[in-house]
């Protein structure tokens, strides 16, 4: 059996390990149940389902073959995603060959120039990033029927061209790049009659994924979702609350108060609803963080000024001095009550700048995981 497939059981009480179990997964039923489901939707290209299969299986298994997999079905999850909206079809995939080259161009640059981790984000990891990328595409059986219909034996000869032709390499320069991804194009086009920025799209929305598994490409339609949601506002342009706040009618003396994102709105709202649970005469608050997903960070660094007289919250690294930067608070005045913070693993971004600085100065306890 392997190792992945082992975690340990600790039990606690009083802040005391009391008992450890090292526990094989596969004696735990609803684990391997739920191995065996994600799995079969894996294999039929299911891929929300999988990702909901594996997302669940990763609360009961941390281990680093379940987080591959969760991270290979959430890329293909993005791809299909990306092929079925309208904006990229129009708006992207529109692009002659000449300006589709031009933004792979600017995506890779900003990738390079702004990377954190230069060994780690490199030309040819990039490169090789959008070729597999490419490749999940050309064994997609739905992208081969929207760009190759009645291709699929040639879409598999090509990964196999594709495969040997370019190998993984370690020293790849920026115009290296750009002279291969021009031949891919242009071969694709040759031999599977695909179009070039349909390939050369692949590439550049691969490569995002040398950073990390998190830095992923937006359609036209999800960055405008992502704006008007960081502004507090629906599709419709009605404004959404990013706050909310009461008072526990079993014990009133306790403040509870939900951020639910952090957009520009979401300071007013704070101060506001601080404003009337002070009024109340709380004598402690309940910050609730679970299920944020983040937002504005400099919305979340302003937040945590509402409840630090000092400090620092957070500190931004760059490969450029000049943007680096150490976010102190000095409020003379803060929200000085005693605070617990909830968070989950949903919990996240912005979301955990604040809950992180409130926990690092010994402001608040933080409940959860």
């Amino acid at each position: 059996m392997s190792l992945a497939s082992w975690w340990r059981r600790t039990l606690t009480v009083a802040g005391t390990v009391v008992l450890t179990v090292t526990v094989s997964a596969a004696s735990d039923p609803a684990a391997q149940a739920l191995r065996e489901q994600a799995e079969s939707h894996e294999r039929h290209g299911d891929w929300d389902k999988a990702l909901d299969a594996y997302s669940e299986l990763l609360r009961r298994d941390h281990a680093a073959e379940t987080q591959q997999r969760y991270f290979h079905c959430l890329r293909r999850y993005y791809q299909i995603l990306r092929h079925q909206d309208a904006s990229y079809r129009k708006e992207v995939l529109s692009l002659d060959y000449g300006q589709s080259l031009r933004l792979y161009s600017r995506i890779r640059d900003t990738l390079l120039d702004f990377a954190l981790d230069k060994k780690r984000v490199t030309p040819a990891r990039l490169f090789e990033q959008g070729l597999n990328e490419l490749d999940a595409a050309l064994a997609n059986p739905q992208f081969i029927q929207q760009h190759l219909p009645g291709r699929q034996l040639e879409a598999a000869a090509f990964r196999d061209y594709l495969k040997k032709k370019y190998p993984p390499r370690d020293r790849l320069n920026r115009g290296q790049v750009e002279t291969q991804i021009r031949e891919i194009a242009l071969a694709a086009q040759d031999i599977l009659q695909l179009n070039p920025t349909v390939t050369i799209m692949e590439l550049a929305c691969g490569s995002g994924y040398a950073v990390d598994n998190y830095t992923a490409y937006l359609t036209p339609d999800q960055l405008r979702e992502l704006v008007d949601a960081l502004k507090g506002e629906t599709a419709s342009g009605m404004m959404v609350a990013s706050v909310a706040f009461a008072n526990d009618s079993k014990a009133p003396e306790i403040g509870y108060l939900r951020i639910l994102s952090f957009q520009e709105s979401t300071l007013q709202e704070l101060d506001d609803a601080l404003d009337k649970l002070v009024k109340s005469e709380i004598k402690a608050l309940i910050l609730d963080l679970r299920g944020n997903p983040g937002g504005i960070v400099e919305v979340a660094i302003e937040a945590a000024k509402r409840f630090l007289s000092e400090g620092i919250i957070a500190t931004v690294e760059s490969q450029d001095p000049k943007y680096s930067t150490v976010y102190y608070a000095r409020e003379p005045a803060p929200f000085a009550l005693p605070m617990s913070v909830l968070i989950d693993s949903d919990t996240a971004s912005a979301a955990e700048v604040l809950a992180g600085a409130l926990k690092e100065n010994d402001r608040a306890r933080i409940v959860g995981q």
